[in-house]
Parts: C-alpha cells; structure tokens; sequence
C-alpha cells in the first residue's frame, strides 16, 4: 500500500482538501486540568466551523442513532472529530464517510495496549515509537470512517477488519501538528 508522505506538516487555523474531503486543525486553548474536555470541545466546533462557514456559536454536534457525530442541520454532511491535550481536528466530506483522528506522542500507553489493536505482522512492522503512533491514528481514522459507513451497527475489530498492508479506505492524508500526529481517510 502506498501511503501519503507522513511527514507533511500542517498549521494549525488552516484547511486541507485532500481526496474529497477537507480537514482543520486548531489549537486547544490552554486551560485548568478540569476544564480541558470543556476545551477541546471548543476547538473541534471552532474547527468545524473553520470548515463550513458557519458561526462558531452555530455550531451544534449532535449524535447519530449510531452514535456517531453530525452537524445539526447538514444530515448529508460526513463529520468526523478528534482532540488531544494540544489540538482539535475537524473532517468534512460531502461524498464519502470520513475519520479523522489526531494524537500526541504516548509510546508507553500505546505499547502496552498495541496487541489489541494491531496482528502479530503490524506489531512486527510498527514498533519504533513514532511507526506505532502512526499505525494508532490510521487505525482510529479508518475505524471512524467504517463506522459511519456501516447502518447495521455490526463491530469492527481494529487488528481484523483493518489491515495496514490492505488498508479498506483511502488514506487521503497523514500530517505532522506540532509534536502530534494527524490521519484522515474516507470510504465510500
């Protein structure tokens, strides 16, 4: 499989269009420990609303039947949210179910918990800290997209249904942000 260049950097307060769908990364403003959720949330509706248009203060998240996100008012709209301590990331696609996700470096977690995301071969394959955190993000990104792609509300397992080698969405995007690392990927 032939991924995007990884090591694109992007900046934050900016869109990317990649494939059909386009991306926006904002920072998380700085804040007491008990408020950061509070936050991030913030900044993935600033982001959003980067993306559409729209007011920030326009901006409603809601959730699915699935469970999964949309925006209030767009039912055709494919969204996908993520954040981390330092930033949010926002992806829209008109065409395509899309994921979306953002993460920073935290190689001790991510090893103890990689068998249960990643085969024996791709645990093989990604085990310097930086590969493993790239392999986390893909997989969290296609497994939004899947999820958002499949009305029966059957499970995806992420060491079965997703393979790296033969990866079952396009991978539109792999960035840097700052210290993190940034996937996104559609599947229509």
């Amino acid at each position: 499989m032939n991924y995007p260049d990884p090591d694109i950097t992007l900046t934050p307060d900016t869109i990317v269009e990649a494939a059909t769908a386009r991306v926006a990364v904002v920072p998380v403003e700085p804040c007491a420990h008990g408020a950061a959720i509070d936050a991030q949330r913030r900044a993935a509706r600033r982001a959003l609303a980067l993306l559409t248009g729209m007011a920030e203060a326009d901006i409603t998240v809601d959730h699915r039947a699935d469970g999964l996100p949309g925006l209030a008012g767009h039912p055709d709209l494919h969204i996908s949210l993520s954040h981390c301590r330092d930033y949010a990331a926002a992806a829209v696609d008109e065409a395509a179910c899309v994921g979306v996700d953002i993460e920073m470096p935290r190689h001790d977690q991510l090893s103890r918990v990689a068998r249960r995301f990643l085969s024996a071969a791709e645990c093989d394959r990604y085990a310097t800290p930086d590969s493993l955190l790239r392999a986390w993000t893909l997989k969290e990104a296609m497994f939004k997209a899947l999820s958002a792609a499949r009305p029966d509300g059957r499970s995806i397992d992420l060491r079965r249904d997703i393979d790296l080698a033969a990866p079952p969405c396009r991978v539109a995007l792999e960035a840097r942000v700052g210290h993190c690392r940034l996937a996104l990927v559609t599947f229509s």
